[in-house]
């Protein structure tokens, strides 16, 4: 954008404006993280005279669960003597020292600002200091949000007027396709980032951020690069990086710009005005300790900006400014963080000598009309869920030495520890020491009264009929939970290869998974199924025990007979499949959309920054497909399950009959030709039965996930005979064995699969008859 001629030198103020993500989450920051690129950061103008007024801001300030329980305040206190010396070192000239005083610094989590101004000139006239903060994380939480910096300077020839300076530092939502979030995100700063009205007369308009002679915004945008199309698709990562590696490619890849776009649009960012920020390289996403080498997981872009506006500017000429940058770049040799530093040098106009304070443009026009009261209530419910959040975390972190997963996982054995514990440590075999101020549940009975107040204590023997009346829900839920998280790697694996169009070995797919996607990419999509299979099991076990135990005890068959047991559990386990399909299809559809997002994004011909996550890929399903889009290649997967589920029940009940299972369900003697213990028979039998029941309907599974995967990319569908006519036939008809070929296309992902079902059902059986030997022991 352009800056007006007209603007005069005389009278100005030179603004230095430095923002940096330091992408300090879940890692060990020092204090010289916080200063050393403010070192090549202050240099890079080469300006001879020293800036009247330095605002620094950071995103990611540091780990996000240290941020929202406030500790972050301590961090940017402790940096601040660090921060001004790097400022006045830089500023000094030989001989003659430059000193700066700190105006004022606000900080949210890890949303940080801090504003020097030169002691000898603008910071004798500075006064009227306020601080404003918000959040429009979930639920307002802080782990997106901005800080505000408002003062006045006074007029150079005495007291009134004067003008008005303010700077927001925002970090808005992540990820190329949330462009209408971070609209929202404007529009939620704008209603709440408000400073304290200072006279009786002022009104909530005098809050907002437009109430000002000069506004900065400065920090992470998060604007990314909608890359256009080719005639081979959408651009390639290389083909992107090279389009940006010189001047004239940046030229044209500043109309790819999301935010520039938006701004043109009146969208956002409403009468802010911006420098060419495409003279220099994209500042996100780099490769952790390089200069200039991009990261592979994810396209450049923009992201951190620093935009303004001041009162002389019209909204006529919404690309022109009075304020002039001198300087507007990068700073490539800081390699520390996925992000670099970004750096601005304004001359900005001052206002001329008046009892009257001008204002912007917007002041009497603003975008969204800001409510004191509920974003009072927005500001304060977001800074408690954060608080709570935030220390929960914390202990998480801290029982876990470092890891809040595994501190979860430490919590939950623990709190299980201490419970049985509690339970053996009874002062009666009917009751423990537990006490409940507020009316029981069924198995907690009064004892008394104490204090006023009615005391209860637990009803052992209740308590354990409940659990035992409930034993296949827990036993099926805790066993699932245990197998679904050992095992979805491999599942995501087995998706991927499904999938694939050509031939790749397990191996060089986890290796190309771990490089392109890290960790993360093995356990996409995870919570949907880690919530709802267990569930999804419980109820399974439940109806399959429910429909066993009609057959056995009220159709005749017999628990002992082979025949009988092979029977009951095929007839239990098919009833269970077809009945569990009807809920288990849709979360089995976000699961392969997540899992194979990138395939349907070539399907599609578009280009992915990241993956949605599993709400946004329900709204797109929905959006795309309709209401019955959750239930795409339903009849496939109908099949799939109730003739799976009916040969795995089989297949298990038979062979722990053979193997020595009693009619009551315990183990009785194994037979002498086994060569196991017995204590292995579970994870035996279980492994058995699902990697022979899964291999026999594996064809199947192969042939419903390529439907979804061309259902949910728009492709015209095919129907399950012709796609198996055509993974069967292959793309060369005069392939010397196209049966042989053909089915091993079809088994494509067999042996990760084989090995993920060993892995996972071996698991859940032996889980399943540990806990319940556990609560048939209570």
């Amino acid at each position: 954008m352009t800056s007006t001629s007209e603007a005069s030198h005389s009278r100005s103020l030179i603004v230095q404006i430095a923002t940096y993500n330091t992408n300090l989450q879940g890692s060990q920051g020092t204090p010289q993280d916080l200063v050393d690129w403010l070192a090549p950061t202050l240099s890079a103008s080469h300006f001879r005279e020293p800036p009247d007024i330095v605002a620094v801001g950071f995103q990611e300030l540091l780990p996000l669960h240290l941020g929202l329980t406030g500790l972050s305040k301590g961090v940017v206190a402790s940096r601040d003597e660090l921060l001004r010396s790097q400022i006045e070192k830089h500023n000094s000239s030989s001989g003659e020292h430059v000193a700066y005083t700190l105006v004022a610094k606000a900080v949210n989590v890890g949303v940080a600002l801090l504003i020097y101004a030169r002691d000898h000139g603008v910071g004798q006239r500075i006064c009227d200091v306020q601080t404003a903060w918000t959040g429009f994380g979930p639920a307002w939480v802080g782990n997106k949000g901005a800080v505000g910096i408002r003062f006045r300077i006074s007029s150079e020839f005495g007291a009134g007027g004067g003008e008005i300076m303010t700077f927001v530092c925002a970090h808005l939502t992540a990820h190329a396709h949330n462009m209408k979030s971070r609209l929202r995100d404007w529009e939620h700063m704008v209603k709440t980032l408000l400073f304290a009205n200072t006279s009786r007369e002022s009104t909530i308009a005098d809050s907002s951020i437009y109430a000002t002679s000069h506004l900065f915004v400065l920090g992470d945008t998060n604007s990314r690069l909608d890359v256009p199309m080719s005639d081979n698709g959408p651009l390639t990562h290389d083909e992107v990086v090279a389009q940006i590696s010189t001047p004239e490619g940046r030229e044209r890849a500043k109309n790819w710009d999301q935010l520039r776009r938006e701004i043109s649009l009146g969208n956002t960012f409403h009468g802010l005005r911006e420098g060419e920020f495409w003279e220099f390289p994209p500042s996100y996403k780099y490769a952790i300790g390089e200069v200039n080498t991009f990261s592979q997981k994810r396209l450049p872009a923009w992201t951190d900006r620093i935009l303004y506006t001041t009162y002389l500017d019209s909204p006529a000429t919404p690309e022109a400014s009075y304020i002039i940058p001198m300087l507007y770049t990068t700073v490539p040799s800081y390699t520390t963080s996925d992000h670099k530093p970004v750096v601005a040098l304004l001359r900005v106009p001052s206002a001329a000598a008046s009892s009257l304070t001008p204002m912007l443009h917007h002041y009497g026009n603003l975008p969204f009309q800001p409510a004191y009261y509920p974003a009072l209530i927005k500001k304060y419910v977001g800074k408690l869920l954060g608080w709570v959040l935030g220390w929960f975390w914390c202990a998480l972190w801290f029982i876990g030495a470092g890891h809040a997963g595994v501190g979860l996982g430490n919590f939950i054995v623990g709190a299980g520890a201490a419970a049985w514990w509690k339970s053996r440590r009874a002062r009666s075999p009917d009751t423990t020491d537990f006490s409940f101020p507020l009316a029981p549940p069924s198995f907690v009975r009064s004892v008394g009264t104490s204090s006023g107040s009615s005391y209860f204590i637990f009803n052992n023997e209740a308590l354990k009929a409940a659990t035992q009346r409930n034993k296949t829900v827990v036993c099926a839920t805790s066993a699932s939970l245990l197998s679904t998280l050992a095992g979805y790697p491999l599942d995501s694996l087995k998706s991927r290869l499904q999938a694939s169009r050509t031939p790749i070995s397990v191996p060089r797919l986890a290796q190309l998974v771990w490089r392109e996607e890290g960790l993360a990419g093995f356990f996409r999509g995870i919570w949907i199924p880690l919530m709802t299979i267990s569930a999804v099991r419980a109820a399974s076990f439940t109806i399959y025990t429910n429909s066993k135990n009609y057959l056995h005890d009220v159709q005749g068959l017999s628990r002992s007979k082979w025949s009988h047991v092979a029977l009951s559990g095929a007839t239990a386990g098919a009833v269970s499949g077809s009945l569990i399909s009807f809920c288990g299809a849709p979360f089995e559809l976000v699961k392969i959309r997540r899992q194979l997002e990138y395939s349907i994004a070539a399907e599609k011909g578009i280009a992915v920054d990241k993956p949605p996550g599993n709400i946004d890929a329900i709204k797109d399903i929905f959006r795309q497909h309709g209401t019955l889009g959750l239930y795409k290649g339903f009849k496939l997967h109908f099949v799939r399950d109730t003739a799976g589920t009916a040969l795995y029940f089989m297949e298990y009940d038979a062979m722990r009959l053979l193997l020595g299972r009693l009619p009551n369900g315990h183990q009785g003697s194994t037979p002498t030709w086994f060569p196991l213990h017995h204590s292995m028979i579970p994870f035996f039998c279980g492994s058995i039965a699902g990697v022979t029941s899964w291999a026999i309907i594996y064809p199947l599974d192969v042939v419903k996930t390529k439907i979804q995967q061309r259902a949910l990319a728009g492709i015209p569908a095919r129907g399950v005979f012709e796609t198996f006519k055509r993974m069967l036939r292959g793309s060369d008809p005069n392939s010397p064995k196209p049966l042989l070929v053909g089915l091993t296309r079809l088994y494509q992902g067999l042996g990760v699969s084989a090995f993920r079902s060993i892995l996972t059902h071996g698991m859940l059986w032996t889980f399943f008859d540990w806990v319940g030997n556990f609560i048939d022991d209570l």
